[in-house]
Formats: structure tokens, sequence, C-alpha cells
């Protein structure tokens, strides 16, 4: 949405505002974004499972499970899933590195 209103801002000085707060607040590297988005997920999770073990009708193993099944076997695939990217291009980096060490 800001991208937007920074390509739609005719007027320079909006055009600066929108970068200067672009460039204070977007992340410098997308796996920081992915872990905020676990992380509040995870958060979220937690409380779910707290609820569940604190009410009436709940229990400790149900708590448990939940945390299981909706916290941590998911999270740990997409986290594997969409690091992928990131590591291929860091080995690849790092290979890329070492050639040019052994280089004379």
């Amino acid at each position: 949405m800001l991208l937007r209103r920074y390509r739609r801002a005719h007027d320079s000085s909006q055009r600066k505002k929108l970068a200067t707060f672009l460039q204070l607040f977007a992340p410098k590297e997308p796996i920081l974004m992915l872990y905020l988005v676990a992380g509040a997920w995870m958060f979220v999770v937690v409380l779910m499972a707290g609820a569940e073990a604190v009410s009436r009708e709940g229990s400790g193993l149900a708590a448990l499970l939940m945390l299981m099944f909706y916290g941590v076997l998911p999270l740990s695939l997409l986290l594997y899933l969409l690091g992928t990217p990131m590591r291929r291009r860091a080995r690849h980096r790092q290979e890329d590195q070492e050639e040019e060490t052994e280089e004379p």
C-alpha cells in the first residue's frame, strides 16, 4: 500500500517523506519479517493453548496437542520451505567466495 502511494505521489516532498518512512520501517532482511510473523503466530497459538488448558471442558493434553498441531509442526514446515531459497543463495554466495579465494 505504501509503495502504491509512493508511485502515485506527484509532489516531490511527499515522495521524500514516503521514501524516508519506507527506509526506516522496511525490513532490511526478508528473513526478519518471516521470523516476526512466525513469532506472532506462536504467540497466538500459545494463548489458544493456554485458554484450552484453563477452561472447564479443556485439558492439558488438548492444549499440548493444540500447541503441536497448530504451532510447532506447521511453523517448522513453513520456515523450512520458505527458508530454502535463502539457504540456496547463501550456499551459492559461499561457493563463489571460495572460488575467488582459490584463484591466484
